[in-house]
């Protein structure tokens, strides 16, 4: 669909002559209450109600609706008209450049915080302080296969701990090997000899090597750290069944309004690389049913308190 564009300037002498127009503001609740244009009204594109909402605005929709988002940008606005001219609505307009155009237009807004320049929201930024791993709330989840099934489950932390100092995130987490899980065949007769396989020499041994530990060696955040996107490249040494091999990985990193980190990444590793070799046909022939797969995939998941300082 087409985009019909409505300049700042030419918005501001359309409201001037009290035109008949529904001016809204498709960004979030608290967003509208910080800064908006005069007389708009608020209908978040963002919510699953959205054309609801606008059934409440506009009761005829015949008339004419002029939309506007954050700035040149984003995509707010236009996701927005797309969604009106698919529900029936005959003429909706965008305000080019947003609510950014209409300000440096010099134009008036009303709000809470009109003098104050609000965080897009859009870039990651973490401020330097230790952050408390809650390792309660962290996880980290195993998937690990063969030609004919799919096995997964958990294992836990034990202790870990997480700096930031220049954007760079410094840290060590300790796996409990012995408390390795597994989900898929929970209350099947074979469920805890998998969980013996697993924890025997053939894989990782937990009576001589009961615990795990990840050393971050090197970390930085990448060009454009967008907040949904993986934004941190994360490199380190894992101590995994007594051998110490490097693994690196993308991490999506982020910040809670209370300030605490969360921080997730989904990769695969090898595991032959630590000496677990079992059913690998890499090493060795007529393997039959006993194959495995070489890849094990990993999802983990740190949650963090709040900074408890600025200096490290």
């Amino acid at each position: 669909m087409g985009h019909d564009r409505l300049l700042a300037e030419d918005l501001h002498e359309w409201l001037g002559r009290s035109e008949n127009l529904v001016l809204v503001d498709v960004l979030t609740k608290s967003h509208f209450r910080r800064a908006h244009l005069p007389g708009a009204v608020n209908a978040c594109v963002f919510k699953v109600d959205f054309l609801e909402t606008m059934e409440q605005a506009v009761s005829d929709k015949t008339e004419t609706v002029v939309v506007y988002g954050s700035s040149e940008s984003s995509m707010d606005a236009l996701v927005a008209e797309e969604k009106l001219l698919s529900a029936g609505y005959g003429q909706v307009l965008v305000l080019e450049g947003g609510l950014k155009a209409w300000s440096e237009a010099g134009f008036a807004l009303e709000g809470e915080a009109v003098s104050e320049k609000s965080d897009t929201g859009v870039y990651l930024c973490i401020k330097d302080g230790n952050y408390p791993v809650d390792i309660t709330r962290s996880t980290l989840k195993w998937i690990g296969r063969n030609a004919t099934t799919t096995h997964f489950g958990h294992v836990q932390l034990s202790d870990a701990t997480l700096q930031v100092k220049n954007s760079s995130i410094n840290g060590v987490f300790t796996l409990d090997m012995e408390s390795i899980s597994n989900e898929n065949l929970k209350g099947d007769k074979f469920h805890p000899v998998l969980i013996d396989h697993l924890k025997s020499d053939d894989f990782f041994f937990t009576r001589l090597f009961p615990h795990a530990r990840f050393r971050i060696t090197d970390s930085h955040l990448l060009e454009k750290p967008f907040r949904g996107s993986p934004n941190y490249k994360i490199a380190g040494d894992l101590l995994l069944r007594g051998k110490t091999a490097s693994l690196d990985f993308l991490s999506t990193v982020n910040l809670t309004k209370k300030g605490c980190l969360l921080a997730e990444a989904h990769f695969d590793l090898d595991r032959t690389n630590w000496g677990i070799i079992y059913g690998s046909a890499r090493f060795f022939e007529f393997l039959g049913m006993h194959l495995v797969y070489d890849l094990i995939s990993l999802e983990l998941r740190i949650v963090t308190g709040p900074r408890q300082d600025s200096a490290i």
